[in-house]
């Protein structure tokens, strides 16, 4: 496999965050807000605070023609709530930065702890 990984550096790296995403965890976070609204920055800095390869983020500050993953959700004016989700399986919303920051640290935990 060196011979292959050294021949195709690029095609390697790819195959090898492939399977980092197949081994998970794959987390998902819709936030429904402004960038103008005041928990803003701190939910953001609770996301970006770590590395997360495999997050799929989506956000929007209208209801309306949204992608599946912010589909249903409110929107509270002034204030960005955070739903995150678990192969699509989602946590109540939060719109506290702790709140969101605990959550991302116990689903990350769920499944090191799966990973043996």
């Amino acid at each position: 496999m060196q011979i292959q990984a050294s021949q195709h550096p690029t095609a390697f790296a790819g195959w090898l965050t492939a399977i980092n995403f197949a081994l998970g965890p794959q987390l998902q976070l819709a936030l429904m807000g402004s960038p103008k609204d005041e928990n803003y920055p701190s939910i953001i800095e609770a996301v970006n605070r770590r590395f997360l390869p495999n997050l799929v983020l989506a956000g929007s500050d209208h209801p309306t023609d949204l992608p599946e993953l912010l589909a249903g959700r409110e929107v509270t004016p002034g204030r960005t709530k955070a739903y995150l989700c678990q192969s699509f399986t989602c946590r109540m919303p939060t719109s506290s930065a702790e709140e969101l920051d605990r959550f991302i640290d116990e689903s990350l935990s769920e499944n090191s702890s799966e990973v043996t």
